[in-house]
């Protein structure tokens, strides 16, 4: 699953730096924003982490199991 997250991060991430910098060729920004793929991809799976124990404490809160 990791490998598909940070595949999607890294093209967003060349995306938004070929917008920044038109003159820049695709394999320039491939290379220039691996590390900022790999960070964006974990910040991503830490929310990604965080909604799911939001979702899980909603589904099974104390008031919920005494109803």
């Amino acid at each position: 699953m990791s490998k598909e997250w940070f595949i999607e991060a890294h093209e967003r991430e060349v995306a938004d730096y070929m917008d920044r910098h038109p003159n820049a060729s695709w394999s320039q920004a491939y290379d220039r924003t691996a590390d900022r793929a790999y960070d964006r991809m974990r910040d991503e799976m830490a929310d990604a982490a965080d909604m799911a124990r939001m979702r899980a404490k909603e589904t099974h809160s104390p008031r919920e199991q005494e109803g």
